[in-house]
């Protein structure tokens, strides 16, 4: 119970953060470009939405890099850095190898230097994308896939009680055990809201 309660708490304070940013109570705030590189939120929201309307999955990808990214130390694009043979980045950190958009990231911002060189950092890329879904970060979680090894332990013994989390709606649970049997395949996949993986919405 107190590990559910501390990642929902982490997932709070870092949806707060994106929140601010996108909200203009952090440093970036929308139209912050508008003199100084006025295409530059119209070049991340046009191309992100671009790539993801040909390809619906990315919705959650690119929310999920912009959540990577400010979780630990703010957001700061440091999970975009590669490591080197002297040092180990955020990108190779364990949770952080399966994220991917990279591509999306470095085309929106060679098209943002072509237009106003050196002026757009890839901080606010990296916010601007998350922020042209801004309304929907609360929403995040209805969208994308997790794994069954990743919510087995909710499924089961729940706080060594041999139960499914009780916050779980009991007919989902059950549903949920049937995808996710013992012993837990930890490559089968499980939609975050069944039946509109791929939508934003309210269910």
């Amino acid at each position: 119970m107190r590990q559910s309660f501390v990642v929902w708490l982490l997932f709070l304070v870092v949806l707060i953060r994106a929140l601010k940013v996108c909200n203009g109570s952090g440093e970036l705030k929308l139209r912050y470009y508008h003199k100084t590189c006025p295409s530059a939120e119209s070049i991340a929201k046009n191309i992100t939405w671009t790539k993801v309307s040909s390809n619906p999955s990315l919705a959650a990808k690119l929310l999920r890099l912009h959540y990577h990214d400010c979780f630990v130390r703010g957001c700061d694009a440091s999970v975009l850095l590669d490591s080197t043979q002297n040092s180990t980045t955020k990108k190779a950190a364990p949770p952080n190898r399966s994220l991917s958009g990279y591509n999306i990231i470095d085309e929106i911002k060679t098209k943002v230097e072509e237009e106003c060189p050196g002026v757009v950092s890839s901080v606010d890329i990296v916010a601007l994308i998350g922020c042209s879904r801004c309304c929907f970060i609360p929403r995040a979680h209805t969208i994308g896939i997790t794994r069954c090894a990743l919510i087995a332990r909710r499924l089961r013994n729940f706080a060594a009680n041999g139960g499914a989390d009780p916050s779980l709606n009991t007919r989902y649970a059950e549903a949920l055990k049937t995808i996710c049997p013992i012993p837990i395949n930890s490559s089968t996949n499980v939609e975050m809201d069944p039946q509109s993986t791929l939508s934003f919405d309210s269910h």
